[in-house]
């Protein structure tokens, strides 16, 4: 209950972080970067006074005005090799002991290692096993591209952007986000179902459950596979490596053997693996499709994750995703799959409630195979 809490805040724990109340010893550390303007880029304000003078923020400055406990949550991320605080997450403005906001900064020498993420996940799981929150929200300027992932990253949903909207104290377009109590027990839930990420895993098990992409990188790590490129990338490359054991070079193959050179297409060959887009490619695209023709980034995207299909399907993917593009969709990656599925179900389903959705969702996420919404997946709603 949050009432637990008001006084004597909790320490959390994750692999690399300890997650605890900041204190005066924690000065000099907060001095290295709570001040800097990068850090505020994006937060619709520049660094206030205590910010760029941190011991500031523990003195108090009307000792005579007594406090009332308050139910918010002010930690302090440190790393735990170093003992050093590199950044802070809080959970504030909690209304009615329902709902809250969640906010977090962290030192710019630490950012894109996974921080920010790591911390938000033990902070969400703490905040819904141990208080009666329902709903957390955040907020995020839309150029703000780490933010808005580290958010998604951890189940938020986005449920909409306003449009040159006040945040803080200046207008700009900012995406609003929210995490039910729901929506994270879901997560939890089919996270824990899976089988663990090791050598001993099967590929085809390997390739029916979802993984986060960091789960997929430090698999890479621990056993020396490359762990640069995108999600379906890193998927290919692992699943790969534990259907032969061998390690895929820089260029996508383990021989040195020289690749057929392509001369003739039809819309009846094969899509070859780790197709590199030549003339010969180009040529039969433009005599299919016309003249406008292009290799976009999701195209060839398209054309590298399905070796094996034919050139018929390749130029169907093209229309659609030039279709998708004409109407403003973004395609979906799959740790979006969650969003995606409410989605697409509330445009089949129109007028029905978000728990049924939930429930449609659960039901799918316990079988085998995609996560897409199917109209099949309704028959959960009759048991």
């Amino acid at each position: 209950m949050l009432k637990d809490y008001e006084i004597d805040k909790p320490i959390l724990e994750t692999d690399r972080l300890i997650i605890r109340v900041l204190n005066e010893n924690d000065v000099p550390d907060l001095r290295e970067w709570l001040g800097r303007d990068e850090i505020y880029t994006y937060w619709g304000r520049k660094a206030s006074k205590n910010e760029k003078n941190p011991e500031l923020m523990f003195i108090d400055a009307r000792p005579w005005v007594k406090r009332k406990p308050s139910p918010d949550f002010n930690w302090g991320i440190v790393l735990k090799e170093s003992n050093k605080v590199v950044g802070m997450i809080e959970v504030f403005n909690i209304q009615n002991a329902r709902m809250g906001d969640i906010g977090y900064r962290i030192s710019p020498e630490y950012w894109n290692m996974g921080i920010t993420t790591e911390a938000l996940k033990e902070v969400l799981r703490f905040i819904f096993e141990n208080t009666e929150l329902e709903r957390l929200n955040g907020n995020a300027d839309v150029r703000n591209i780490a933010s808005n992932k580290v958010m998604e990253k951890c189940g938020f949903i986005k449920e909409g952007t306003v449009r040159q909207g006040k945040m803080v104290s200046v207008y700009c377009d900012y995406n609003i986000y929210g995490l039910l109590r729901e929506d994270w027990k879901i997560l939890e839930d089919s996270m824990s179902e899976r089988p663990t990420l090791t050598l001993g895993l099967k590929r085809q098990d390997f390739l029916e459950y979802y993984y986060l992409k960091e789960e997929l990188v430090k698999f890479c790590h621990d056993n020396g596979l490359p762990a640069s490129g995108g999600k379906q990338e890193l998927t290919e490359r692992i699943a790969y490596y534990l259907d032969t054991g061998k390690i895929k070079n820089s260029s996508g193959t383990t021989s040195t053997k020289r690749k057929a050179k392509i001369t003739t297409i039809t819309e009846a060959s094969k899509i070859e693996e780790n197709i590199i887009c030549s003339e010969v490619h180009r040529a039969f695209f433009k005599s299919k499709i016309g003249e406008s023709f292009s290799f976009n980034v999701k195209f060839q995207k398209w054309l590298k994750a399905n070796s094996g299909k034919t050139y018929g399907d390749a130029i169907d993917a093209y229309y659609e995703i030039k279709r998708t593009a004409k109407q403003g969709q973004t395609v979906i990656g799959k740790q979006f799959e969650y969003n995606t599925y409410i989605r697409d179900f509330f445009a089949d389903n129109k007028g029905a409630s978000l728990d049924d959705a939930i429930r449609c969702w659960k039901y799918k996420k316990s079988l085998k195979g995609q996560n897409k919404y199917e109209r099949s997946d309704l028959k959960v709603l009759e048991q």
